[in-house]
């Protein structure tokens, strides 16, 4: 058999070393029989490169614990569902994880602790995609894919207004984000948000309005428009003059 990874269940318990007395299940608990298992896969050739508990470590600093943990945690962490608890015994099992690698002489242990921001990246994801609505930037974007790619020079500089859209429509959703009060709906902090902004606004909107509506955009206008994206958020202003696109 090659020199590769695999799981306890590709080698299966048919084909684990015979050992004169198989592990208990007290002390790390659970972890006694799969580093059985695991031991059997080095006995075959296999390597073991690194252990995980994925989905238990996102219990540990998550908030809110709620169904979706229940659904991939299991009982002995979830236990009573208590949130406190259910961290507390994640982190533990946690610990049991890197002691278990320290006996299989491992060096690497994978898992993810969650994160506290959580409970604010749909309503984050909702922001973008809502203010990339509201300036039509899908409209910029595909006028950039419709630009000539020419030569190399050209192409690299289609890639960076690109790369300049989407970088200026993040700083625009933190600095809504700022602005507004996080129980807000995607719309109402947009519009709480241009309320309070409306002179540094209203010069760049005119200015995306012009491009957005032209009938073909070249480099420098979107080019522009990438800027003016950027300048909307505050400390960026940057000063053009509305002209004819047309």
């Amino acid at each position: 058999m090659s020199n590769s990874t695999a799981s306890a269940a590709e080698i299966g318990p048919h084909r684990q070393p015979r050992l004169a007395h198989r592990p208990k299940r007290r002390g790390l608990g659970h972890w006694k029989l799969r580093l059985y298992r695991i031991f059997g896969m080095t006995v075959y050739g296999q390597t073991v490169y690194a252990i995980s508990n994925l989905f238990v470590g996102q219990a540990i600093c998550v908030d809110p614990i709620d169904f979706r943990h229940r659904a991939i945690l299991p009982s002995r962490v979830w236990a009573d569902g208590e949130p406190e608890g259910v961290r507390r015994r994640a982190a533990l099992e946690m610990a049991d994880t890197a002691r278990a690698a320290a006996m299989l002489g491992v060096d690497t242990v994978v898992g993810f602790i969650g994160s506290k921001i959580w409970k604010y990246s749909d309503g984050v994801a909702r922001l973008y995609f809502s203010l990339a609505d509201h300036f039509e930037i899908e409209r910029l974007l595909n006028a950039i894919g419709e630009l000539d790619r020419g030569d190399r020079w050209q192409s690299l500089a289609r890639l960076s207004v690109r790369d300049e859209l989407y970088a200026s429509l993040r700083l625009l959703t933190m600095d809504v984000l700022r602005a507004a009060e996080s129980s807000d709906s995607a719309a109402e902090k947009i519009a709480y948000w241009e309320s309070v902004n409306r002179h540094r606004i209203e010069r760049s909107r005119t200015v995306l309005d012009e491009i957005v509506t032209a009938a073909t955009c070249d480099l420098a206008q979107l080019s522009v428009a990438a800027q003016q994206v950027r300048s909307m958020v505050a400390g960026r202003e940057t000063e053009v003059s509305p002209t004819s696109t047309s």
